[in-house]
Parts: structure tokens; C-alpha cells; sequence
């Protein structure tokens, strides 16, 4: 590097050269480290230690040494006074200096697909080494008292307005008994409430849901978004036939996270995802009866059984693309393709994706080519709690609705699994089975 750096200007070959050299000694290292010499064992390192401080003074070196060259040893100032050349050398080294500070600011030092995973990273490992157990119930935080707004607290009413004597002395046993079952569901849906509110602020605490988006941002890390897609492919079929055979080990799955919104819609900067990640190479199927030997080895059904761990995902709007390739033919086999809003209750699924070949590639008649897939889309904690909220405040109100009409002598508007409905339509259909009496 430092002759490069130093003297390409005194000749010209000098980076040719060490393009050769550093060819040759990256297969000379290949070799040695795959067959003459054991693997030596990695060790973490934050930096790249002094080697950073002497390609600077190389660099910084560099900027004298070619203005040196240009100044003194080239025919362009042979009619200058050695005066005037040192003048120009220092006034030519001060522009080189410039323009070597303006490139080390304008070029960043980390890539910003880097600088994602870099801070997904830092965040996963902080939440790992500073796990926050909080079992603080009140209710004062911001987050929490936006899900209470527009809502009554029951529980404080029925603590100061419960049933009186005189209320439950026209009622029957059986009215009752519904009443009691649904204030002790009603007491358990508040319990859940109460949980679910407490979640949520932790929730909060952590993360921002940008609505725009889609996504959860991390608030520890400002711009860092925590969407996360796990994806597995199991197999593929018929990517290869008879007619178009297929070699399974030269085929390889290519995972990409992409967003056809225009780039000036976008409500997010960079990538919509990480970089693209690739497989290894598909494997036969097991030998089994129902398929020849033809067959496992033409392409008909490929086996990969891989994992890919992408994030961070910025946006609800992107989707998966997924590429088949063909290495040995240098030829993509089929794509697919897959929307992040069809994921969006964050469970894992078993998907069966149909992949399209690209045209010209028909070589006699095909079975349509699939690929089996797991798939999780994960992106926010707060929204699956806020609603769950929002189901148990609906399920709040039902059973106090319904508790108020069976204390008026009305029928419930809401059906239920009253204990007494049991009984009940076990003694009906105990009756219908009972035989009639013989005369």
C-alpha cells in the first residue's frame, strides 16, 4: 500500500503490480488455510488497532512524497527556479492536504447499511445486559393515561355503588347466581386490565410506534427501527423436470427486503432492510419410494432447510423477494415474492409461495414450481398489547352492560356461558334420553 500511495506517480505500473501481488497472496493464504495449516482462531477487536494509525501517516505521507515527484522530478516546472518550485511544492502539498481532508469528511467511515446493523446490534445486546424488571402500577405515565382517556374506571364506581339488599330482594336465585358469575368475570377482565396498562408503559419505555411506518423505532436509539422478519425455507418443487433438469447443490435461495414505494414517498431514510442474504447450496431429497432417482437429482424437489434472521426492517410496506439462482448455469431459476402486511399478526406461519420462472425457460411441459416457507414478521411490542386493551375495555363494558339489565329484569344483550345454562341443557338432554315408561 505504501508504494502505491507513495510512488504510482514515478511509475505507472505500481498499482498493477500490487493488484497481482495482492491477488496471488490472497489464494496463497486460501491454501494454506484449507490445506497446510490449521484455522487460527478468531478473536474479537473493536478496531483495527495501530494498522489505522499507519495507513494515516502512509496517507499523510503520500501527499509529500507525490508532490515532491510532480515538483522536482517531471519536466512540467523545468523552466522554474528552485524558488519558485519550492513555493510551488508547498502551495501544491497544501492543496493535497485539502483535498484529502475534504474526501476523509465526505466519505463516512461507517456504510449506513452497517451503521443499522451495527446499532440493531448494540441495542439487542443492551436489552439483553440490562434486563428492567418494573412492577410499578401507577398509572401517571403519558403512554398509559392516553389509553384511559374517553374511558370511565368502573372499578371505582362499583366499589362506592354495589348491589344493596333492597336491590336483590325482587330478584330470583337464578338471576342472582348470573349476576355473581359476571362480576367475577368482570373482576378478572380488570385484573387483565390492570396488566395489560402495566406492559404498555413498560413497552414504551423501550420503543415508539411510528404510524407512518408501520414499525416500532427504538427510543434508546433514535432512528433505529426493530422490525425484524424470520424467515426459513424448508423446500422447493419443481423448479427443475425431466425436460429441464436442475443440479440441486448449484442452486442457491437469494433473500432480499425491498420497497416498490417511490423513494420520494418514503417516510424513512436509507434501505428499506439489510443487505441481501445468501443460502448454501440445496441438497437432494432423502431416497424414498415415491420418487426416482431422476428425480431427486433433476431439480424436481430441492431441499434447504436454511434460516435468515433480517433486520432491522424500517417500514410495514416492504416485502420479501426471494430469488432461486442457478450458480452452475448462471441463470436465475424463479422468484417469489412475499407483502410484510400479510404478517402483520406476528405469528409464525407455514406458507406455500408460488414462484414464477422468468420467461423463455420452458422447456416442455411444467408442473407449477412452489416454495414452503416459515415466516415471522416481527415489529412492535406496544401494538399487540394496546390491542389487547382495547378488547378487554369492550369486554368491560359488555359485562357491565349485561349486569345492569339483569339487575333492571332485563335479558342480557351478549351471550355467555352462564353456569346454570350448563345445568340446565344437561337436564334437557337427559330427559330426551330417558325412555317412556312401559304401560
Amino acid at each position: 500500500m505504501g508504494l502505491v500511495c507513495m510512488f504510482s506517480l514515478g511509475w505507472y505500473f505500481v498499482p498493477s503490480l500490487a493488484i497481482v501481488e495482492i491477488l496471488l497472496q490472497m489464494r496463497v493464504d486460501a491454501y494454506n488455510l484449507t490445506c497446510t495449516s490449521q484455522r487460527p482462531t478468531p478473536t474479537p477487536a473493536e478496531t483495527v488497532g495501530s494498522w489505522g494509525l499507519l495507513m494515516d501517516a502512509m496517507s499523510l505521507l503520500a501527499v509529500f512524497t507525490n508532490a515532491g515527484i510532480v515538483c522536482y522530478t517531471t519536466k512540467s516546472l523545468k523552466t522554474y527556479s528552485s524558488n519558485e518550485k519550492l513555493l510551488f511544492f508547498f502551495v501544491f502539498e497544501q492543496l493535497l492536504l485539502l483535498a484529502k481532508m475534504i474526501t476523509h469528511v465526505l466519505i463516512p467511515d461507517c456504510p449506513p447499511e452497517l451503521y443499522a446493523i451495527k446499532k440493531r446490534q448494540e441495542h439487542v445486546v443492551d436489552r439483553h445486559k440490562n434486563v428492567v424488571f418494573d412492577d410499578d402500577d401507577d398509572d401517571d405515565d403519558d403512554e398509559g393515561d392516553g389509553l384511559r382517556k374517553g374511558n370511565v374506571d368502573r372499578s371505582s364506581v362499583r366499589s362506592g355503588h354495589g348491589h344493596d339488599d333492597e336491590g336483590a330482594a325482587g330478584l330470583s336465585a337464578l338471576v342472582l347466581n348470573r349476576i355473581q358469575y359476571l362480576e367475577a368475570k368482570l373482576k378478572a377482565c380488570d385484573s387483565d386490565i390492570t396488566i395489560a396498562r402495566s406492559q404498555y408503559k413498560v413497552a414504551c419505555r423501550t420503543e415508539i410506534f411510528n404510524e407512518e411506518t408501520g414499525v416500532s423505532y427504538s427510543r434508546k436509539t433514535p432512528g433505529l427501527a426493530l422490525g425484524m422478519v424470520t424467515l426459513t425455507v424448508l423446500e422447493a418443487e419443481n423448479i427443475g423436470s425431466r425436460h429441464d433438469p436442475v443440479d440441486p447443490k448449484s442452486c442457491r435461495i437469494i433473500v432480499h427486503i425491498r420497497d416498490t414505494t417511490p423513494k420520494h414517498d418514503r417516510k424513512y431514510e436509507g434501505n428499506p432492510g439489510p443487505a441481501p442474504q445468501v443460502s448454501k447450496p440445496a441438497k437432494k431429497p432423502p431416497k424414498s419410494n415415491e420418487m426416482t432417482e431422476e428425480q431427486r437429482t433433476s431439480g424436481v424437489r430441492m431441499v434447504f432447510n436454511q434460516s435468515f434472521s433480517l433486520a432491522p426492517i424500517k417500514t410495514m410496506k416492504a416485502e420479501i423477494y426471494i430469488e432461486i439462482m442457478d450458480n452452475s448455469k448462471r441463470v436465475r431459476r424463479g422468484t417469489t415474492t412475499q407483502v410484510l402486511s400479510d404478517l402483520s399478526n406476528q405469528r409464525k406461519q407455514s406458507l406455500t409461495l408460488s414462484v414464477a420462472r422468468p420467461p423463455g425457460q420452458h422447456v416442455g411441459p411444467q408442473e407449477p414450481a412452489v416454495l414452503y416457507v416459515k415466516v415471522q414478521f416481527q415489529y412492535s411490542r406496544i401494538l399487540p398489547i394496546k390491542r389487547r386493551i382495547y378488547m378487554l375495555l369492550d369486554e368491560q363494558r359488555k359485562l357491565t352492560s349485561d349486569r345492569t339489565n339483569l339487575r333492571l329484569g332485563k335479558d342480557p344483550e351478549h351471550v355467555w356461558d352462564f353456569p346454570d345454562d350448563v345445568g340446565l341443557k344437561k337436564g334437557d338432554s337427559d330427559e330426551e334420553d330417558e325412555e317412556p315408561p312401559s304401560p
